[in-house]
């Protein structure tokens, strides 16, 4: 829960972190920090920008021949140093990382990325020279280790990176971090500046929607953990119901001889005191393996503080699971105080039924089979009986539901189409520089290389069109009070390069207009019709706003130019994947295949390929939870079941015996007790199903909305509502006729014990 906060702590966050490209700004930058009043104080670090294609990796045990170039999937890297005061890399274990020379540290996404492992070796390549560095460590690092974060880092001793660096031709980053009083004082200040070099501005409270998935995984085990703490409480009643209700008479026969009722509940109270401690004790040894292995997929990102006290926070839970089930306990065998000795002896009937049952009419259902009738008619006859199996095969359903179709609209066009890729494009590309091509910042630069690839496809018998969007941070004055903000800017380059949806109103597509994420309409009040002004080439354009969307760049809040207005002036950021236009039969996995082959310069991919390598490790995770929690939930429900119908027949004994003595045979008794159970769980489904919708409405649409884009939670209906309830069908159809064995051992002479 206090993982981030703990991150942000160790990796020392400052309250902004701003990128300058070049050195033209530099010196005037430093001067309006230094006079800004609002700014406590400030550090600086310099990164270096690489291209994939110039780190080779050299695997432990291979040659130089069979080394290959590493796969960046789209994401910007970057050269750094140890040493840094804000948004330091840290090791393992969250301290400060050294390296020595010779060394060098990876983020987790750019490891398990490319296979690579400590003792791995890597060749850089810069200003016609190679460098080789062993990788060391395997780095936290805050910034620049998340995959939505569209970025990064190898990390160096500064003595190495010095040397590679100076005298290198390379683009460079100058990395201001600094604290303010009043930050959206400072960075309001900031933008009426008007620096042309700035690439990028970082907010502290941004880094919490960096790692928005990793914490959807935290978020369900916690749904979960709340759940089956309810279900467990829901068997532990059964569990008590069942064995009091089975030793009925010797509860009698105590009374009879006068043990007071609490001296009789301690025989049981004694009994689950013993199981408490026992479970909870090994709970408690358990937990610890189990917790890592399912904390895992976040601490390897993230840095969840010293998990020395972990045992002792174990500890105290067990104790609280102790007093809290003793508690229960002594809920639930309260009932023995309203039962009477003779009650008792009779097993807890007293031969009186003063209310009428209400049911189904035989006569109204000529056509029902006997055993389908009987079962229906006594859930309604019975319904109280019948609620908590209701909810506990409800929560259940929910449970498994949820994250299937957290994991459906992870690989949903909807997803796609939220991260800027159009889903029918016939296949992306993630890098478009040619060899030797240093990482393009200019339109101009951009679309001619579109134009390149166009061509050398068209060589190889493709008949195709691309198109990209150039990121660009542009300077907007919005409203009548002058506030200025700097947004990713979107610049469409291309035929297509203007597919993006939209929630309300038309893409821009004249000169004079734009478009603004929904994020940015509502936190400055503006509609479609407003006009606000652009900063571009030096100069001032009013634009329209034609029309707003939600996607999840830049965190939400990012605008969409038209492709009229020349841009070729500004300083790009980067580019978003390019699309491929093209007719073809084969899905965007073949043709990336097969192009990879006749292509293999360039990085072929796909949409989804694209959408996991932003959310991160979360969706391999809660893939790999799916099946064992479904398993274990399927585990507990046919325990409860198996346990409910023990009661039932230790309850009914002498009906059932009633049955026997006018002929029912065994099977159809077993059968019509089955029956009322697959009602249950009938009944329980159709109630599920709109709680499940509820579920991804006001849960899972919120969680992705943090993200900054409102999108439809996509449900597979025949997974979700056909497959996996049927599995818990046939669960608790299996544990329910396995229950029922005991039937056969019902004599007749059992019937004395009915009402």
């Amino acid at each position: 829960m206090n993982g981030l906060k703990t991150f942000m702590d160790y990796a020392n966050v400052s309250d902004v972190m701003v990128a300058l490209e070049g050195e033209t700004e530099k010196e005037t930058f430093e001067t309006w920090i230094e006079r800004c009043s609002e700014i406590t104080e400030y550090a600086y670090e310099q990164l270096c920008q690489i291209k994939a294609d110039d780190v080779i990796l050299v695997k432990a045990g291979e040659s130089e021949e069979q080394a290959n170039p590493i796969e960046a999937a789209g994401v910007d890297l970057y050269m750094g140093y140890t040493g840094g005061k804000y948004a330091k890399p840290l090791d393992s274990e969250g301290n400060d990382l050294t390296l020595k020379p010779g060394e060098v540290a990876l983020s987790p996404g750019l490891m398990e990325r490319n296979g690579l492992q400590t003792g791995d070796i890597l060749q850089i390549r810069i200003s016609d020279k190679t460098f080789p560095y062993r990788i060391a460590v395997q780095c936290k690092d805050i910034l620049f280790g998340n995959e939505m974060s569209g970025m990064g880092r190898f990390v160096f001793c500064r003595e190495d990176y010095d040397k590679m660096v100076t005298d290198s031709e390379n683009v460079t980053l100058n990395m201001y971090g600094f604290n303010t009083t009043e930050p959206e004082k400072t960075l309001e200040a900031m933008n009426r500046q008007n620096f042309q070099s700035i690439l990028n501005t970082i907010e502290r409270n941004l880094y919490a929607m960096l790692y928005v998935f990793d914490m959807i995984v935290a978020a369900l085990l916690i749904a979960i953990g709340i759940c089956l703490i309810l279900i467990s409480l829901m068997i532990l009643r059964f569990s008590l119901s069942f064995t009091m209700e089975e030793n009925y008479r010797e509860i009698g026969v105590m009374k009879a001889i006068g043990m007071r009722n609490f001296s009789i509940q301690k025989i049981y109270l004694a009994k689950y005191f013993a199981v408490v401690v026992v479970g909870a004790f090994a709970g408690c040894l358990i937990s610890i393996p189990i917790g890592t292995y399912m904390t895992e997929s976040v601490s390897k990102n993230m840095v969840l503080g010293d998990s020395a006290g972990s045992l002792g926070l174990n500890l105290v839970c067990g104790v609280i699971i102790i007093l809290f089930v003793t508690g229960m306990c002594i809920l639930f065998t309260g009932k023995l105080k309203k039962v009477s000795a003779i009650e008792a002896i009779r097993n807890g009937g007293n031969g009186e039924r003063y209310r009428r049952r209400r049911g189904l009419n035989l006569y109204k259902r000529k056509f029902m089979d006997t055993v389908i009738f009987l079962g229906l008619n006594d859930i309604l006859c019975n319904m109280k009986r019948y609620l908590v199996l209701f909810f506990t095969f409800c929560i259940s359903f929910v449970l498994i539901t949820v994250p299937l179709n957290t994991l459906t609209t992870m690989e949903s066009d909807e997803m796609a189409s939220k991260f800027n890729l159009n889903p029918d494009a016939a296949v992306y590309i993630e890098t478009i520089e040619a060899e030797g091509d240093k990482p393009y910042h200019s339109t101009v630069d951009l679309e001619r290389a579109l134009r390149r690839i166009e061509r050398e496809m068209a060589g190889k018998g493709y008949d195709a069109e691309l198109s990209v969007g150039a990121l660009i941070f542009c300077h907007f004055t919005l409203n009548n009070e002058g506030k200025i903000v700097k947004l990713l800017t979107n610049y469409p380059i291309g035929e297509n390069g203007s597919y993006c949806e939209y929630e309300e109103g038309e893409a821009p597509i004249l000169e004079n207009e734009l478009a603004f994420s929904k994020k940015v309409m509502e936190s400055n009040h503006l509609k479609i019709g407003d006009t606000v002004t652009g900063h571009f080439n030096g100069k001032d354009q009013r634009f329209l706003i034609t029309g707003y969307y939600s996607d999840y760049m830049q965190l939400g809040e990012s605008c969409r130019i038209n492709p009229m207005i020349d841009l070729s002036n500004e300083i790009m950021m980067g580019y978003w994947r390019t699309n491929v236009d093209m007719d073809t039969e084969l899905t965007q996995r073949q043709l990336a295949d097969q192009l990879k082959e006749e292509m293999p310069q360039y990085e072929w991919t796909t949409a989804q390929e694209v959408v996991d390598v932003n959310v991160g490790s979360v969706k391999n995770t809660m893939r790999a939870m799916q099946i064992p929690m479904t398993i274990m939930l399927c585990v507990l429900i046919m325990l409860i079941s198996l346990l409910m119908m023990k009661l039932f027949i230790v309850r009914e004994k002498g009906q059932l015996a009633m049955l026997k003595s006018i002929g029912w045979r065994n099977h159809d008794i077993r059968m019509w007790l089955v029956m009322r159970m697959v009602w249950v769980v009938i009944l329980s489904m159709i109630f599920a199903v709109p709680l499940s919708m509820m579920c991804n409405h006001f849960i899972l649409r919120n969680i992705f909305a943090i993200m900054g884009a409102e999108l439809r939670i996509q449900v597979e209906p025949l997974k979700a509502y056909v497959l996996y309830p049927a599995v818990l069908l046939v669960g608790i159809m299996t544990a329910t006729y396995a229950a029922t064995e005991s039937v056969r051992r019902i004599q007749t002479s059992d019937m004395k014990i009915v009402e």
